[in-house]
């Protein structure tokens, strides 16, 4: 898995925030809002810029272009060179720290940061509960946690020939055989000819990550408090991937507010007892 990982996105690090809408500005403002109501309620400002967050799996550095400058210091933590080499030549804050670890071996001990955060990460991992109890082990008591944009297992059976024939419209698929010849041998050592459906495992073949059983998980590991977010944003979103010209930027922030448990993604928000 960590290998598929490393070759896919090392041939999409260069256009990998394009193809993503990380700068779309509905994008930007649901996380922000997301943010501001969950991971630094009850907290003065003067606090959180005090805070030491390590984020990761952090890729172009999405969470890090709007935490930097809000928080003392972030530990971003990516396994593919070419992801932390963009984000690096975006973010070039001294307050940053781009580490090149993988998530299930991450160089980093004991409970030290206030806020512990991964975004769009557990689905590449085939079994990640290895990753979010180090997650849990590096927050600090009282401290916080986010995970971000996960497929939601719930609706998955129900639309699973649609995520598939979506899948083949992606620009991903489109560009498979480049993807494939930058594998080169590695790929042969992967031994999976679609470098892009094992690399994003728990969408195209785990069939999502259920929400309730990773919140219940996450309090064994003593993350209380938690809270589930759904979302429409990335179903609106998958739609322009497609080539479908919805107005993601168009459409006010509440109308991405409204849904429920058959949300395609979901976040999750928390805090150390």
């Amino acid at each position: 898995m960590l290998l598929a990982n490393q070759l896919y996105y090392e041939t999409q690090a260069s256009e990998y925030d394009r193809k993503h809408h990380v700068g779309s500005r509905a994008i930007q403002q649901y996380y922000e809002d997301l943010f501001n109501r969950f991971v630094f309620a009850g907290r003065d400002a003067r606090e959180v810029r005090t805070w030491k967050v390590c984020d990761i799996g952090c890729g172009t550095g999405f969470l890090e272009s709007f935490l930097q400058g809000r928080v003392g210091s972030i530990v971003s933590v990516d396994a593919t060179l070419s992801m932390l080499k963009v984000a690096r030549r975006k973010l070039p804050a001294r307050s940053i720290s781009w580490v090149l670890a993988d998530a299930q071996a991450l160089p980093i001990e004991g409970p030290q940061f206030d806020l512990v955060c991964a975004n769009a990460l557990l689905h590449h991992v085939y079994g990640f509960d290895q990753v979010i109890a180090k997650m849990a082990s590096l927050v600090k008591p009282g401290g916080r946690i986010f995970l971000g944009y996960e497929p939601n297992a719930i609706p998955y059976r129900l639309f699973w020939p649609v995520l598939k024939v979506a899948a083949r419209m992606l620009p991903e698929h489109r560009n498979r055989e480049k993807i494939q010849q930058a594998g080169g041998a590695g790929q042969a050592r992967a031994g999976e000819p679609d470098l892009h459906q094992l690399a994003e495992y728990h969408i195209f073949r785990g069939q999502g990550i259920h929400p309730f059983r990773l919140r219940d998980r996450l309090r064994e590991l003593g993350i209380v408090h938690s809270r589930l977010h759904f979302t429409s944003l990335y179903q609106a979103a998958l739609l322009r991937d497609a080539g479908l010209p919805f107005p993601l930027d168009l459409a006010p922030l509440w109308m991405y507010r409204i849904s429920g448990r058959l949300s395609l993604s979901f976040s999750l928000t928390g805090s150390k007892g």
